[in-house]
């Protein structure tokens, strides 16, 4: 085909497309479909075309001459989007502080009213804490008289005597406590075929008050007042003995030493002194006297336990004289103590 030919074919396409419909002129997506028998780019000179719409094979849209001969438009490039960059979050490390060393929970190392405590005696933070105490002793006494207006002598001898002390103590500071108790006991004198004793079986009773200081663990200090009832005998005949009981008021102190620690068992001994004060009555006026005693004792010195236990054996003399007599007293015996609390959170 000529140029002549080609042209013609311009101007039909023009006139074809120009005498469309405005719908289809304005879908860029139809195409034309040419009879079998023409070749693309002949003049359309028959009248069995037709237009379709893109149902079928979709076509490359018509582009007209003119538009074809112009330029390509310009593609404006639209800069990638950088995303603004987001700022990096910083950590800071710092030193965690240093951990509290834990605040230690210790009990306190000494016994109660007794004047017994424990070798350990490692407390940091004194505790307040209650305690009690229920001792049960046994011992035999011995009782010599001399009277002082014809110098005849008299001895007394007892049974075995039973009695139980009952003590509350508080501890106030690792070293410091302060105690009350109280004593029973019941004496019995023996008779013979030639004396007889009035009295011979009595209850007799103690009261105390006091503190205790334990300046180092292996001693502990004791200062306690109170009264009790002391036995007197007076001979109303030559093969009768009266025994009276008359209450005296007296102070005591004592040293506990601890001597060997056997965990979990503590071995010890006490040293203790009495000053009797006089007293008087209608039978007797009693003097000043003193009196000591010293003891061996073994105590159990876990303090993990609700009870504890211990065990002690005693030997002491008095001397009180009185208007009628000038009296030495002897005792010994066995006791048991049980103890019954502790520290409190």
């Amino acid at each position: 085909m000529g140029m002549r030919g080609f042209s013609l074919s311009c101007a039909l396409g023009l006139a074809l497309v120009a005498g469309l419909p405005q719908n289809l002129r304005a879908d860029p997506g139809f195409a034309i479909t040419y009879p079998k028998d023409q070749k693309f780019g002949s003049p359309l000179v028959t009248d069995d075309f037709k237009i379709i719409a893109p149902k079928r094979r979709v076509v490359a849209p018509i582009v007209s001459p003119i538009e074809m001969t112009r330029a390509p438009a310009s593609v404006e490039e639209i800069p990638e989007e950088i995303p603004a960059e987001v700022p990096q979050q910083k950590f800071i490390l710092r030193p965690l502080p240093a951990p509290r060393p834990p605040t230690p929970v210790k009990t306190a190392a000494r016994d109660p009213a007794s004047g017994v405590f424990d070798p350990i005696d490692t407390i940091q933070t004194a505790q307040r804490f209650s305690a009690f105490d229920l001792s049960p002793h046994f011992f035999f006494t011995r009782i010599d008289g001399t009277d002082r207006i014809n110098g005849g002598t008299s001895v007394l001898l007892s049974n075995i005597n039973m009695g139980a002390s009952f003590a509350w103590s508080q501890t106030w500071s690792d070293s410091t406590r302060s105690f009350i108790g109280i004593d029973l006991s019941k004496l019995g004198f023996k008779t013979t075929n030639t004396t007889a004793v009035e009295g011979a079986s009595q209850y007799y009773t103690q009261i105390l008050a006091g503190v205790q200081h334990a300046p180092f663990n292996w001693l502990d200090l004791e200062l306690s007042g109170g009264a009790s009832e002391e036995v007197f005998i007076r001979a109303s005949s030559t093969n009768i003995i009266n025994v009276d009981k008359i209450m005296v008021p007296e102070i005591h102190t004592s040293l506990t030493f601890n001597v060997i620690t056997l965990y979990p068992f503590l071995i010890g001994t006490q040293l203790s002194g009495s000053m009797l004060f006089s007293s008087s009555t209608e039978t007797h006026k009693v003097s000043d006297g003193y009196g000591y005693r010293a003891k061996i004792f073994l105590v159990e010195s876990t303090e993990t336990e609700a009870v504890r236990w211990s065990g002690s054996l005693f030997y002491g003399q008095t001397f009180q004289n009185t208007s009628i007599n000038k009296q030495q007293r002897k005792d010994v015996g066995l006791e048991i103590g049980l103890r019954w609390g502790g520290p409190h959170e």
